[in-house]
């Protein structure tokens, strides 16, 4: 946010570093205890892919690549995290509906 906010002292009225503040100010305005991860996670690829956008067509010295790097380790982890859980979750489902189904015989 802090890279976006020294860029937009130069360019006060670029439509897409203003949008990339809003997307940063939004996510770091959520409440860590109550929003869902997934809502996080997928507002951080939003900001990730702006980013990566921001960085494909501009010049190197207004580059945010150095700082985007810490962001993308974190979706990273996160979504191995998520895949790691899957075989849980179906384990999980699978022993309720066979729960719920032994009430039918």
């Amino acid at each position: 946010l802090e890279r976006i906010r020294e860029l937009l002292e130069e360019w006060p009225d670029n439509a897409v570093l203003k949008a990339n503040e809003r997307l940063c100010t939004t996510l770091l305005g959520m409440p860590l205890a109550t929003t869902p991860l997934m809502k996080a996670l997928t507002g951080m690829e939003m900001l990730l892919k702006a980013l990566h956008d921001w960085d494909r067509c501009a010049h190197r010295g207004v580059a945010v690549k150095d700082n985007i790097k810490e962001l993308s380790d974190i979706v990273l982890r996160w979504r191995r995290l998520e895949l790691l859980c899957w075989p849980h979750i179906f384990t999980t489902k699978q022993k309720e509906w066979d729960s719920k189904a032994r009430r039918w015989w």
